[in-house]
Parts: structure tokens; C-alpha cells; sequence
């Protein structure tokens, strides 16, 4: 490995001028192209309603635009999706209301929907049996649930064993095991394997498209709660169960559902993004072999690719790759009893998530505030149990040459949001003594802003975080690192403590906030410098060092000096993940473009891992910004930046999906310029004799 990488690094520096294949962008969900033209008032908000309802149940009546081509994109759960449609249905308009209604509300007792009882049990257990529901003569009983599905749809009979087992399995855990209270003492659950069917008179099948994982709701005319499973899942996210991802996710989506359940019964209205979180974090309570949730942390546009929005988000993915709060809640403050003690707090009734964490919290002698600091200095090192699944944490920006200074407006909309966070990276240089002047907005937006701005440092040991200290009015002060040059990573930490009005728009699916772009912000460091610059930090020029706004003085402004304590680190490098691809951004127009963070995935492996490329890295951090400042003011610019970037972006690609791959095409390159270089020589010869 050590060797593709040191010819990498060669042939990445000597390619420029090469041709490489393009990359393609991933395609966007139906979702959110619903959202996004709802967002734009393309549509109306009952046609969003509509066609949300469509994509769910009834895909014939979607316009082709929302469809796209290729595959579509798995949804993980649409359970919130249509709790949220039958929460705003009596705002719509009758005439959409007539159209939704039959999608929505499917009822027990009706002509299609015959009553009868039974009781069945084994073990001991006894529970009655509603069978009415969608009236499938086709059904197994265990003893928490019945399992039903149509005729319509040929159902493999290991599915259906397979499938009791992974409820059964969710019951133990989540109500024996972790406490729960049973939200069907008296009754089995209904659970259908469904199948595409729009709805009709007969109900051959319980109407579930493909790419759904599965789905909970109640019935329309009694409020029992019933479950919807697909009956295949050949098309699902990437997962490492044992056996292979279609079994995988059954039982992710078994426990997942079933923990919707349990959430009815505890607060039904309860927030989208903190239910969703905690389901898909009791999946891998129950199933730990599966790990459904890295996707939703570690890929291209997941969690640790976007620290900088809410908490709250949710999207349609956020909210699945929150499950880290949950390993954060449960592996530092007690195991799974802390999520109980937590959803306890849920049962006064609405959505009070962040309400009923911080009662947790201050039950414990801390606060949310405090424990989200921890939280996201923690996900710097993902120093978790399964942390080597999550993948690296991105940081929004990287220093090796100071001094430094950068306005967070710089990140184009990935400044921090209520509860998000933004990591800056600085890297040992020369001097002896660093020091970093954080300087937040206390007042955006109507709203006073509370900041947190912590060092968090890299040791042989561990890590370790101090916080700046703030001026309570100001929001700005400095920390003073003595010896800097003693740890492996540092890192300025700031997140946004104070709420900034995160509300649903209108019926929206997803989350907005007052702070669509982040509140702004602004830092400076510097070597071995008399004291703090001037504050407060207004304004800058782009990563030069250079103060050209702002005004005022330090006086008043507290700040603390931090002693290094290990002499034994050796400084120039550390496992930490990169900042910026300053020419790639511009080229490319946002910082996580799939092209940019490609690139900068291949810097932190292949460059950072090594002495000859750190030193160009660093010669790129002290050149590039110019240019790229250069670059992104001219669009004919952009266009042929890009093109010249392909074959750095292809040797990136080829360096780090396919290693094996990328040794032998250089093997073979250099195997047939050996044996050209053999043939010339030897007809020289001849020709010379």
C-alpha cells in the first residue's frame, strides 16, 4: 500500500495536463424535488401534499418531472412522512382532501375491512387478534404479532419466518430488555408485506412501493397502529450483515418500525428528527451486526459531510445519520437507559425533544449546551465503538501558515446553524506559542446568539478540549496554546447554542430555520504574537492574515494560555482530515461538490500521510487562495478549470476505489516503456555495429 501510494503521489503531480473521465453527480430524490419546487412555489402546498401521497402509495398519478430516470433513491422510512400529511390534513383544500383520503385513512369494519377476533398464542402468550385490516386470508401469528400479506404477491415462506424472527427479536430487546412499556399489551400488532399496488376496491395487497423500506400509521377509524414491510429488498443501501443486505435490512427495518411503534404510544406528535434518530440507533441495539446507519454518516452527502446544519434537520437523511447523538447519549451516559429516560421526558405531549434532553441533561448536573460541545469535539476522532465506520468528520477549513484569519461567509452557507457545528484544522508550523481570537456574531437575524468555541487537541494518548473564553455580550476572546508544536491536530470547535426558530414550512417534509446559511463568524491565529489582535474581527481578506475591517481593541476580552504537556509528539502532520481545496472550490462552486471532496479525500490519504506531500500541500495552501479568488469571479474560467482538473479527479478516483487496478495499469505502463526502451537500444546497437 505505502508503495501506490508513493507512486500516486508522482504521478498526481505529473498529470495535470492529462485527460480523465468524468464523474457524474448523484441524482436528487423525489423528495426533494417535491421540496424544492414546493420551497420555490413551483407548486402549492396541498399539490406538495398530493404528490408526497403519490410517491407513497400511487406513483401512476406522479408527474414524469419528479420521476427522473435510472433508479430511484431508497427511502429509509416514510413513517413521518405520512404521520405529518394526516397531521395537516384538515388545512387542505376539499378538494385535496378527497383525493388524499383514501390513501390516508384505511379503516377497520368497513365492507373491504371485515371485524373478526381470535386469540392466539405460544409460550404462554395470549393476545387477541384483530383480523380485520386489509382482509388477507394469507397469515402467520407469533406471539406479538400477526403477519399478514395478499394473494396478489407471492411471499417465500423463509421471508415470512424470517421476518417473525426479526420482530420477535425487536420485542424482546426493545420491551424485555430495555424496558418499554408493551404499546399492544392486549392485542398483535398488524403487520403486512406489501407490494406496488395503487389503491382499488379489492385491496389485493397491501400498497407499498419498491425502494420503501416500510412504514407505520394508524387506521383510519380506531387508533391502533399497524406496520407495512416491503416483500423484497434487493435494492437497499449498502449494510454488513453477515448473510447479505437484503436480510440485513429486514431486520433494521423490523426493529426500526417497531420502535415507531413504541414512540406512538409514548408522544405520537412528538419531533420528526428526534424519532427517526432513535430508531434508527435502536436498530444496531438489536441487529448489531447490520450497521444500516454508517450510510446515512459516512457517505457522499451524509452526516459528518454537513456538521454545520441542525441537530433538528430533517430531510429525509439527516436525521437517519443522527444516530451518533444517539451512540453519544448512550455510550456516555448510561447505555440504552439514557434514550428511555430520555423518551420518559416525551410523554408531556407535543414535540419537546430538546426540552426533554436538557431535563435529562441537568437530572445529570450538566446541560444540552454543554454536552453538545462535548458531542462535537467527540466526532473530530469518532472516538465511539463503531467510530471506524463513520468515517471522518470534514473540517471547512485547514491552516499550516500563519498568521491566518478567515470570516465563516467564506464557506458559502456552511457556517453553523443552532446546534451545528464548524471545524477549523490548524497544523504545526515553525513558531512556538499559537494563538487563536474567535470572534462570533452575538446578534443575527432579531435573535441574540450564544456561541461555543473550543480547542480540542490531539495528543499520544487521546484528545483533549479547553474552551475559549467568551465575553458574554461580545462573544469573542482568545486562547493562548504554549508549545504547540507538542500536539498532533488542533482545532477550533464553534457551535451555535442558542435556538434560532427551527420550524416545519407550513406542511413541509423537511426543517428550515431562521439561519438558512449559518450565523457568521470569524477567526484569527497567529505565531508567537504579542497578544490578541484587534477585536472585534469583522471582516477579512480570504485566508491571508491580513485585518482589513473591524476596529476596537482586545481590552475587556478574556483569554487563557494552554501549556503543551507531551514533549515526546513529533510535530508536521496528524491524522485529522484536510480543510480546503482552494482551486477545486472555486472551479467546482461549493465546498462539498462530490468532485471537491474527492480530491480532498485523496490529499488526506495519499498527501498528508507523508513528508514530500505535506510540503506541497503547503506550497498549495500558500498559492492557491490568490488564484482561486481569481478563478471564481470568471465563469469562462470555471468551465476550463474543471476540464483541467479530470485527470487529477480521475487519478484521485482510480487511487482510491481501485488501488489494485491503478498498480497494475502503472505496472503494466512502465513494463511496456521498459521493453520499448530495450528494443531501442538494441536496434541502436545493430545499426551502430
Amino acid at each position: 500500500m505505502n508503495a501506490i501510494k508513493s507512486i500516486s503521489l508522482s504521478f498526481f503531480i505529473i498529470i495535470v495536463m492529462f485527460p480523465a473521465s468524468s464523474f457524474s453527480e448523484p441524482s436528487k430524490s423525489i423528495m426533494t424535488k417535491i421540496e424544492a419546487s414546493l420551497a420555490g412555489k413551483e407548486i402549492s402546498r396541498d399539490d406538495a401534499a398530493m404528490y408526497k401521497t403519490f410517491f407513497l402509495f400511487d406513483r401512476s398519478r406522479l408527474p414524469a418531472r419528479f420521476l427522473g430516470e435510472g433508479p430511484a433513491t431508497p427511502v429509509k422510512n416514510a413513517t413521518l412522512i405520512i404521520r405529518n400529511l394526516k397531521r395537516d390534513f384538515n388545512s387542505f383544500l376539499p378538494q385535496t382532501k378527497e383525493t388524499l383520503r383514501p390513501y390516508l385513512f384505511k379503516s377497520k369494519g368497513t365492507s373491504y375491512f371485515p371485524q373478526e377476533s381470535a386469540y392466539y398464542g405460544r409460550n404462554g402468550a395470549s393476545k387477541i387478534a384483530t383480523t380485520g385490516g386489509f382482509g388477507f386470508d394469507n397469515y402467520t401469528v407469533t406471539d406479538n404479532f400477526k403477519i399478514q400479506w395478499g394473494s396478489a404477491i407471492k411471499v417465500n415462506p423463509d421471508y415470512v419466518a424470517n421476518l417473525a424472527q426479526y420482530l420477535e427479536d425487536s420485542w424482546t430487546n426493545i420491551i424485555t430488555g430495555q424496558g418499554y412499556k408493551d404499546p399492544l399489551p392486549d392485542n398483535l400488532l398488524d403487520v403486512y408485506i406489501g407490494a406496488t399496488d395503487h389503491i382499488n376496491a379489492n385491496y389485493s395487497q397491501a400498497p407499498i412501493y419498491p425502494y420503501i423500506y416500510g412504514y407505520v400509521t394508524y387506521y383510519g377509524n380506531i387508533h391502533v397502529p399497524y406496520m407495512v414491510v416491503n416483500h423484497e429488498y434487493s435494492w437497499v443501501y449498502p449494510n454488513d450483515d453477515p448473510e447479505n443486505r437484503a436480510i440485513g435490512a429486514m431486520k433494521v427495518t423490523a426493529a426500526h418500525e417497531y420502535f415507531h411503534i413504541v414512540q406512538f404510544a409514548i408522544d405520537d406528535r412528538e419531533d420528526s428528527w428526534w424519532m427517526e434518530a432513535t430508531a434508527t440507533w435502536i436498530e444496531d441495539e438489536v441487529f448489531d451486526e447490520v450497521n444500516d446507519y454508517f450510510h446515512f454518516i459516512n457517505r457522499d452527502d451524509g452526516w459528518t459531510k454537513h456538521p454545520n446544519v441542525s441537530l433538528q434537520l430533517f430531510n429525509g437523511s439527516h436525521e437517519y445519520g443522527s444516530a451518533i447523538w444517539g451512540k453519544y447519549l448512550s455510550e456516555s451516559w448510561g447505555g440504552v437507559q439514557a434514550i428511555k429516560s430520555i423518551w420518559d421526558n416525551c410523554q408531556t405531549g407535543g414535540p419537546n425533544a430538546l426540552s426533554a434532553i436538557n431535563s435529562f441533561f441537568m437530572a445529570n448536573s450538566t446541560s444540552l449546551k454543554e454536552e453538545f460541545q462535548k458531542f462535537a469535539a467527540k466526532n473530530i476522532f469518532m472516538n465511539y465503538s463503531e467510530g471506524n465506520g463513520y468515517g471522518k468528520m470534514i473540517t471547512h477549513s485547514s491552516h499550516s501558515f500563519y498568521p491566518a484569519s478567515r470570516n465563516s461567509m467564506d464557506f458559502i452557507g456552511k457556517s453553523p446553524d443552532y446546534l451545528g457545528t464548524n471545524y477549523i484544522h490548524f497544523l504545526p508550523a515553525s513558531g512556538t506559542d499559537l494563538t487563536i481570537t474567535f470572534d462570533g456574531d452575538q446578534y443575527y437575524r432579531r435573535r441574540d446568539i450564544e456561541w461555543g468555541a473550543n480547542i480540542v487537541l490531539s495528543t499520544m494518548t487521546g484528545y483533549s478540549t479547553v474552551k475559549i473564553p467568551l465575553d458574554p455580550d461580545q462573544q469573542n476572546g482568545y486562547a493562548t496554546i504554549k508549545n504547540y508544536g507538542n500536539y498532533g491536530d488542533i482545532y477550533l470547535v464553534a457551535t451555535v447554542l442558542s435556538p434560532t426558530g427551527i420550524t416545519p414550512l407550513e406542511d413541509s417534509y423537511l426543517w428550515y430555520s431562521d439561519y438558512p446559511d449559518g450565523v457568521p463568524y470569524a477567526y484569527h491565529a497567529c505565531e508567537d504574537c504579542p497578544g490578541p489582535p484587534p477585536l472585534p474581527l469583522d471582516e477579512f481578506t480570504n485566508n491571508d492574515g491580513v485585518i482589513s475591517g473591524g476596529g476596537g481593541s482586545s481590552g475587556g476580552v478574556t483569554g487563557i494560555g494552554i501549556s503543551g504537556t507531551d514533549s515526546n509528539w513529533s510535530t508536521g502532520g496528524g491524522e485529522g482530515s484536510g480543510g480546503s481545496c482552494f482551486i477545486a472550490t472555486a472551479a467546482y462552486g461549493y465546498y462539498d461538490e462530490p468532485h471537491v471532496m474527492l480530491l480532498r479525500e485523496f490529499r488526506d490519504q495519499f498527501l498528508l500521510t507523508n513528508v514530500p506531500g505535506r510540503r506541497f500541500v503547503n506550497l498549495y495552501y500558500r498559492i492557491s487562495p490568490d488564484m482561486a479568488d481569481f478563478i471564481s469571479e470568471r465563469e469562462w474560467l470555471k468551465s476550463l478549470v474543471r476540464i483541467m482538473l479530470m485527470p487529477l479527479i480521475g487519478f484521485a478516483w482510480l487511487s482510491l476505489k481501485m488501488p489494485a487496478m491503478l498498480f497494475l495499469s502503472l505496472l503494466i505502463i512502465l513494463s511496456a516503456m521498459s521493453a520499448k526502451l530495450y528494443y531501442f537500444k538494441k536496434n541502436f546497437k545493430k545499426q551502430s555495429a
